[in-house]
């Protein structure tokens, strides 16, 4: 009976968990919960704020709905946004879908003032001036050389003259190859002195004309006409 006592008061006591196993898993779900409300809360107010779609800013007393199609995220721009976008843009329609926007563009500078303000801050004026020169030079020659071609070859060039003859009559009459080499000689002279002047004029053209007339074309400010929906207007009352 001894032993048998001494088995039965061998055995441990089970030790009661302080905080208990109900509470235990109850805290466990109830902390992996709460979790993910941090995530959802914060996923859901970053939904909710509207931004621009340009520079991806919120506020702003021109923030409003964008006057194309677009909807969700897209859907809402800046006035002051969407005019430099306009102005840099070569469009007047939306990128995305298309529609395009009512605008009023206006040049800021008239052309005597674009040739003022180009001539002094986008171009050397020495390098315009030496080529402005060699276009002068260019036809002169060819004006000249043009001249004594047409004096060399027609008859009624020389008439104001009192005479009939041509030079090329006087020189084929009397030493037919020396006149036809000088026809030629002049010839070449005048094609030479022609293809010079048109290149001359073809750089003046493409490197001062052309970029002066794009700048001075892209140069507008632009404005943004926002028509309003016929729902938009007051009733009468």
């Amino acid at each position: 009976m001894e032993v048998e006592n001494m088995e039965v008061d061998d055995v441990p006591e089970e030790v009661p968990d302080p905080c208990g196993t109900e509470d235990y898993q109850r805290q466990a779900a109830t902390s992996e919960t709460s979790s993910h409300i941090p995530y959802s809360v914060s996923t859901s107010s970053t939904d909710s704020i509207v931004s621009c779609r340009i520079c991806k800013s919120g506020g702003g007393s021109d923030l409003m709905p964008s006057p194309c199609h677009c909807k969700g995220s897209m859907g809402t721009v800046h006035i002051s946004c969407l005019e430099e976008w306009l102005t840099g843009s070569t469009r007047d329609s939306c990128e995305l879908c298309s529609v395009p926007f009512h605008v009023v563009r206006t040049r800021k500078f008239s052309c005597r003032e674009s040739l003022w303000f180009y001539l002094r801050h986008h171009i050397s004026p020495f390098r315009l001036l030496r080529d402005t020169f060699f276009l002068f030079v260019s036809l002169m020659n060819t004006s000249i050389l043009l001249y004594m071609w047409l004096v060399y070859i027609f008859k009624d060039v020389l008439s104001f003259l009192g005479t009939k003859q041509t030079a090329l009559d006087y020189v084929m009459l009397n030493n037919p190859v020396k006149g036809v080499l000088y026809f030629f000689f002049f010839t070449l002279c005048l094609v030479f002195v022609s293809v010079n002047a048109v290149d001359d004029f073809r750089r003046i053209f493409y490197f001062y004309f052309l970029p002066w007339y794009n700048w001075w074309k892209n140069e507008v400010d632009v404005k943004l006409v926002i028509q309003r929906n016929d729902g938009d207007k007051p009733k009468d009352q």
